[in-house]
């Protein structure tokens, strides 16, 4: 089944389960670089400033950024399941934009200035729960001006940093002229955050060509032919990639 909603509040019109205690993950947390420097007591008085919440989907959800108002958004922290941010085009085209996997964070002031001339969607799986955080709070310290919120500025700042960083390798490999020249790109960029050659490919096969943006068909063919041609091995979703 599949839901729609609007942003924001951030998923208001979606069928949610009951909200979770935002205790229950501040191990989690707390491990996080976002999070970094901060003591318990502190994450707990940040995120009581900032209005945190839990948010988890029964169903999985679609957000159209197009319909977001002008004068909120949040910062969105994957605690469980995934978000894919893409955009359709009138023949249904998808052009994938990013996944948020466990751990990551989304902020959509990011693309506030930009929505309406690049629309974009956000599916999130059933199951898929977030922690989400008003982003006015986040960048507006309270009274008391705590240090602890000034560092979680920070690590923000350079966690923002490291994402667009990502944007520029993901422009790198879409930039290769050839479906094959854009796998291998992908898998290498892939293998060096493994640190190894054999790894597992996070992502379906039509997501894989959602994110190189070429046809799954092509993207099932040019597999098989680098196989023949000892360039990689894989079974299902293991890749290794061969001399």
């Amino acid at each position: 089944m599949l839901a729609a909603c609007f942003f924001p509040p951030y998923m208001v019109h979606c069928k949610g389960k009951e909200a979770l205690p935002v205790e229950q993950f501040f191990d989690f947390l707390l491990a996080m670089p976002l999070f970094a420097g901060l003591a318990r007591d502190e994450l707990a008085r940040l995120l009581h400033c900032c209005g945190a919440r839990i948010e988890t989907l029964e169903d999985t959800s679609l957000i159209w950024w197009e319909n977001h108002p002008q004068d909120v958004t949040y910062l969105t922290i994957v605690l469980e399941g995934q978000m894919r941010i893409f955009q359709e085009d009138w023949r249904g085209n998808r052009i994938m934009l990013g996944t948020m996997t466990k751990g990551l964070f989304f902020n959509d002031a990011v693309f506030y200035h930009i929505r309406e001339r690049m629309p974009f969607i956000c599916e999130i799986p059933s199951g898929s729960t977030f922690l989400v955080l008003d982003n006015a709070k986040l960048l507006r310290p309270c009274a008391k001006s705590c240090p602890f919120h000034w560092e979680f500025q920070r690590n923000m700042l350079i966690a923002l940093l490291e994402q667009q960083a990502g944007m520029f390798m993901k422009i790198e490999y879409l930039s290769q002229r050839t479906t094959r020249a854009k796998i291998m790109a992908l898998f290498s960029f892939i293998a060096a955050m493994e640190r190894s050659r054999a790894f597992t490919l996070p992502m379906s096969r039509q997501e894989l060509a959602d994110e190189l943006s070429v046809d799954r068909t092509g993207i099932s063919k040019e597999l098989s032919l680098m196989q023949k041609e000892g360039l990689i091995r894989y079974r299902r979703n293991r890749i290794e990639l061969l001399d």
